[in-house]
């Protein structure tokens, strides 16, 4: 019998593109809901009497729009997620002909394991609803989150060179 392989190659990058797709389409999808179901939210919503202004989070709170976005940001945080851990993956096979892993692996893992927190994390702008003001802080807690991830992803990526 004659050895079968199959050989797959798998770009991590392409998993970050498609993260940042579902996480474009977590805006146009739930803006087309709220503006075909619910078009008086877009303007009168917690979001706006609070801050006083719109803006385009007020998109998530609305239903139906929000389980949909739940949704799609859960499938761009996995891609994320599964980016980052390639990455990492790539790091570890840079890395393992070395006797003892040097400090900027152990330095780049603890950036993945803090991003893949801070992406998870990202998820409780569909689960906090903003019409009181304590809630609306752990909304806002959400969106801060996915900015610290995008900023390790990049700084990991620029730092390394991978």
């Amino acid at each position: 019998m004659s050895d079968c392989k199959i050989t797959l190659v798998v770009v991590p990058e392409y998993f970050r593109l498609a993260g940042l797709f579902a996480f474009y389409f977590v805006f146009a999808s739930t803006y087309t809901i709220t503006l075909i179901w619910n078009p008086t939210f877009l303007t009168d919503n917690a979001v706006g009497n609070m801050m006083g202004y719109n803006q385009a989070c007020t998109w998530f709170d609305s239903m139906p729009a929000r389980p949909y976005g739940l949704w799609f940001c859960n499938l761009a945080c996995f891609m994320w997620f599964v980016y980052a851990v390639l990455s990492w993956v790539r790091m570890h096979q840079a890395f393992k002909d070395i006797a003892g892993m040097p400090l900027s692996y152990w330095i780049y893992t603890i950036f993945i394991v803090i991003e893949c927190f801070c992406y998870s994390m990202f998820c409780m702008v569909f689960t906090h609803l903003t019409t009181h003001n304590f809630k609306f802080a752990d909304h806002v807690l959400g969106f801060k989150f996915l900015i610290v991830a995008l900023c390790i992803s990049d700084v990991r990526t620029i730092a390394y060179n991978i």
